[in-house]
């Protein structure tokens, strides 16, 4: 997912494991690649 790249730059760690979790509650699909 190019959205979770673009603003991977921009925001802590955290804010974007938040961001993922809140993907995941969405679509139940979403797996982040590590």
């Amino acid at each position: 997912m190019m959205l979770k790249y673009q603003v991977g730059t921009n925001l802590l760690p955290q804010d974007i494991n938040y961001i993922v979790a809140f993907l995941e509650s969405l679509t139940g699909e979403y797996i982040p690649h590590q």
